[in-house]
């Protein structure tokens, strides 16, 4: 069983991690995860490791997220109050469906919110282009300003002998519509 690291360690190591975002969004590297670990006691199975893949987006992939309970997460921080949606790259073994947690949080235990990311049947867990493909859920994500855990983690165990290559994770903002505040709709509101 892996065991997590302390809160402290994890919030030095934060300090120095959180991905810049663009105006589009914010790139998260599978291979730059902050933490990863177990929800209570799993089987030893394939360690999470980065695995060099140049059809990768930033040249490695994550191997090894295939086991009930295991997770990888990174922490975002955000100054403004942000909307966003999730797409995730990723390969599986051939025929394969996904089904994977995208959590919310204060930290990889305290959970805000929770959504499924569904894949499509996999191709393949090889370094070339046509393995990887990507999935979005189907949310639009909406957070007060602070600092988030975003984890991944799975749910079940696929299949004996299956394997799960991640890639990245993309968090596109999306632009929020704010109106004035006038008198006559606040009056509207108690009419």
């Amino acid at each position: 069983m892996r065991r997590p690291i302390s809160l402290a360690a994890a919030l030095l190591l934060w300090a120095a991690s959180i991905p810049p975002a663009s105006a589009e969004g914010i790139r998260l590297e599978a291979e730059e995860i902050l933490i990863s670990g177990s929800y209570g006691d799993i089987p030893d199975g394939m360690p999470i490791v980065a695995v060099r893949c140049l059809s990768s987006s930033g040249g490695y992939s994550l191997d090894g997220l295939d086991i009930e309970g295991e997770w990888i997460a990174w922490y975002v921080g955000f100054n403004d109050a942000v909307c966003f949606t999730d797409s995730l790259r990723s390969a599986r073994t051939t025929g394969v469906v996904l089904d994977l947690e995208f959590i919310i949080g204060t930290s990889p235990y305290d959970i805000i919110e929770i959504d499924t990311l569904r894949t499509v049947p996999g191709t393949g867990v090889y370094c070339r282009e046509a393995s990887y493909d990507w999935v979005s859920s189907s949310r639009v994500w909406c957070l007060d300003p602070g600092v988030y855990a975003i984890v991944l983690r799975m749910p079940t165990t696929i299949y004996p002998g299956a394997r799960t290559r991640l890639d990245c994770l993309d968090l596109r903002f999306v632009p929020t519509a704010v109106e004035r505040i006038t008198w006559g709709r606040i009056r509207a509101l108690y009419r």
